[in-house]
């Protein structure tokens, strides 16, 4: 905190109170001081400067007068430690007051409004100078031609430059002699706006530059301030700020709760608690649609492996032939059009975190081997390379598929099968814990309203007929439907009657599809393509993606995928 100690203070003489007007101008002339201090009997009893001199000229007062007639009595009296801010609430409370420094009961000076401003006007350009001198990003100034006027420390340590070798030079001189390219306040001059670029540096750095432009009152530039950082510097920053974005998703997931009455699900969620601090493997089972992903999300959000990342990996999405690469990685020159420096693979990057399997058992046969290696050893081997990488991270497998059956059938190894299901997780249907579905449809509800800003309320007769449903779907169909019931109808009360979305007859496993009625349709062609229509429609509602619609349709997978945007997307 500053003080008075830190002013240089006006100087100020004394004067008895009886001496006259005259004699003070006698003083003022042979001094050359205009600040008296009037004493009567070694007491302070006023003070004269050039404003009380210069009101009493105005008034004509006589210079026979004695001196204390012209003198202001508001006088405060403070020691060297006084704060500045107080003096400051002195003058407001006494806007006429002078301030007379003390030390020892001896007067050391007075403080006036001018000196103090003028104090913190050179105290604002010092603390202005050491800003910009010690600031961690580059500074530099330039008039308006483009002329270096300053330059602060840190531009030294990125450049590379001595300040001696930059003052006084044009930017356009210095991008000449290989300084620095391209000189953005050359740029700024041609553009005369704000520019930003990536500027190449003699020592090989690479700095981002933001050049400003500053104009006078006739529109001109007179000053350039430009501000750069080192692009490595800027890269920390980068991975910092990822980081910690990351690390706040990973706390709102740990908030994530399970909507759900039914005991089973209680159970499975008590058992996911048992396991989300313990590394063994994990095989959740289940219909499509249950919530298999949401259980694996609840082990790894809630467990010691939370600050690691969760990898999720969906085995039917990926094509068979690109799947060993996007799981395992490859090294530069593995194969036609890889990347040049290689790519880590899926399981690498969940190193320290968890590895979610999805849809398990669509996982070729070879694969299964490499997978059962990961499993055992704990190091993968990227496609193309040699070299073992260590891996130590949590793997949770899910599927919809009977792998019991599957390893019978020889359709997948015994050994991985073992390995897997080290603590097996079968989450029920929701047609089998209907305790779940009230919760749930207001969760969803509400989810829907206010992402839509719409408050679309269930009616009785609507809420009966999706309590009575199967929901073949699950939990991902119950969700779709409530988006749906949202988005088509307006805000109120809707029932069955009155319901606009696109299920009708929730008596039935497949939703309405809006395809024309066969008394409709005019044309064989045409009623080939709304039987079609149908029949896509029902099998991506029940399976959710191209491969299982492939799969249970027997066409291509790339078939598949251009009906889906054909008839629904």
């Amino acid at each position: 905190m500053l003080n008075i100690k830190n002013l240089e203070l006006c100087k100020i003489y004394a004067i008895n109170f009886d001496e006259t007007i005259g004699t003070l101008l006698e003083r003022i002339e042979n001094l050359n001081v205009s600040n008296f201090l009037v004493y009567k009997e070694e007491a302070i009893v006023g003070i004269v400067t050039e404003k009380e001199i210069v009101q009493a000229y105005a008034s004509q007062t006589h210079v026979k007068n004695p001196i204390y007639t012209i003198a202001n009595k508001d006088i405060c009296t403070v020691d060297r430690n006084y704060k500045l801010d107080n003096i400051t609430k002195i003058w407001e409370k006494s806007p006429e007051a002078y301030i007379i420094v003390l030390e020892n009961h001896e007067v050391k000076g007075l403080v006036t409004k001018e000196l103090v401003e003028l104090f913190k006007t050179k105290l604002m350009y010092q603390e202005l100078d050491q800003a910009i001198e010690h600031s961690p990003n580059s500074i530099v100034i330039l008039d308006g031609n483009g002329v270096t006027l300053r330059v602060n420390k840190t531009y030294e340590s990125i450049t590379g430059i001595d300040r001696k070798e930059a003052l006084g030079v044009d930017v356009k001189v210095m991008e000449a002699k290989g300084m620095y390219s391209p000189a953005a306040g050359r740029l700024v001059l041609q553009e005369k706006k704000r520019v930003s670029v990536i500027q190449k540096i003699k020592n090989q750095k690479e700095a981002l530059v933001t050049a400003i432009p500053l104009y006078d009152d006739d529109g001109n530039i007179f000053r350039i301030i430009m501000n750069s950082i080192d692009l490595k510097e800027l890269s920390v920053i980068n991975k910092y700020h990822s980081r910690q974005k990351k690390e706040s998703s990973i706390k709102k997931k740990d908030d994530l709760k399970i909507i759900t009455e039914s005991n089973s699900m209680k159970s499975i969620i008590s058992l996911s608690d048992q396991l989300k601090d313990i590394d063994s493997t994990v095989l959740i089972t289940g219909e499509s649609g249950v919530g298999k992903g949401v259980i694996a999300r609840y082990i790894h959000n809630n467990g010691v492996r939370r600050r690691g990342r969760l990898v999720e990996i969906n085995c039917g999405a990926i094509p068979e032939a690109l799947l060993e690469s996007e799981l395992l990685g490859y090294e530069s020159g593995a194969f036609t059009g890889a990347q040049k420096t290689g790519k880590q693979g899926l399981i690498e990057l969940a190193h320290n975190g968890t590895l979610f399997l999805d849809e398990i058992g669509e996982m070729s046969m070879q694969l299964q081997v490499k997978l059962l290696q990961v499993i055992q050893d704990k190091k993968i081997i990227r496609v193309g390379g040699t070299k073992p990488i260590d891996i130590d991270t949590r793997i949770i497998a899910a599927t919809n598929k009977n792998l019991k059956k599957m390893v019978e059938q020889g359709k997948f190894r015994l050994d991985l099968y073992y390995r897997l299901n080290v603590v097996p997780i079968n989450i029920p249907p929701l047609s089998q814990r209907v305790e779940d579905l009230i919760p749930m449809i207001k969760h969803f509800l509400h989810k829907y309203n206010n992402r839509y800003n719409k408050e679309v309320v269930l009616g009785t007769t609507l809420l009966n007929a999706m309590l009575e449903y199967q929901w073949p779907g699950n939990v991902r169909e119950l969700e779709n439907t409530m988006e749906c019931f949202v988005v088509l109808n307006p805000s109120g009360v809707i029932e069955r009657a009155n319901d606009n979305s696109n299920f009708s007859d929730l008596d039935s496993h497949v939703y309405d599809t809006g395809a024309k009625k066969l008394d409709e349709v005019t044309s064989l062609d045409e009623a080939k393509r709304e039987f079609e229509k149908k029949i896509i429609t029902s099998a991506y509602n029940k399976y959710g993606s191209s491969y299982k619609v492939a799969e249970a349709l027997q066409i291509s997978q790339a078939t598949a995928n251009r009906k889906i945007r054909e008839y629904i997307t």
